[in-house]
């Protein structure tokens, strides 16, 4: 719900670097009002408390150099993913979706939690960058977080060496993937450890 007395779906497109927000607000009343309007270059568009899986989430939607940028707020910190995809934002049934080619998919997956969870498996130690893209695959489309960083490990228990990873983690099922990863730890990754 967003915070406040109304209930809000929120609409935001990204065409030719510009960020369109739609906004249907329906107040204690009952009354419909939408309004349509142009993202500034650093707009903060709504604060919402979304009921998930785990709990509650406070996410904020924002707008950055042409992007949107999902903020997930959390008590350790700010953990944020940037997009060009068109994103509805429906607070009254808790529903966050991407609208893809194939019709719009819902986001179970979160941020925080994507990042958490990519530190837990130990793919990756070091975010730095997420982003919310459209990939698709043998006729399917997904919409994935693209994570890049970097994965510590040490070589033969001794050296310390700084890997450069990419994986991707699926938005509606949290399955992650390595997609890019240095030779040596593809081929070679027994004479690495953590």
């Amino acid at each position: 719900m967003v915070e406040g007395d109304t209930e809000q779906k929120v609409e935001i497109k990204v065409e030719n670097g510009r960020a369109f927000i739609k906004i249907k607000t329906k107040n204690r009343a009952g009354k419909e009002i939408e309004q349509e309007l142009e993202a500034t270059s650093s707009a903060n568009i709504a604060l919402l408390k979304l009921k998930v899986k785990g709990g509650e989430i406070k996410l904020r939607v924002r707008t950055e150099n042409g992007k949107v940028v999902l903020v997930e707020e959390e008590s350790e910190g700010l953990t944020s993913a940037i997009t060009n995809l068109p994103i509805t934002i429906d607070s009254e049934n808790n529903v966050v979706s991407v609208h893809t080619s194939s019709g719009d998919v819902n986001i179970t997956e979160f941020p925080a939690g994507v990042l958490q969870n990519l530190f837990a498996s130990e793919n990756l130690d070091q975010l730095d960058s997420l982003e919310l893209k459209v990939k698709t695959q043998e006729g399917k489309t997904k919409v994935v977080y693209h994570a890049k960083g970097e994965d510590n490990v040490k070589f033969l228990g001794i050296f310390n060496v700084e890997a450069q990873v990419e994986a991707q983690v699926d938005a509606t099922t949290g399955l992650q993937e390595i997609v890019n990863q240095p030779w040596y730890l593809k081929y070679l990754s027994f004479l690495f450890t953590k």
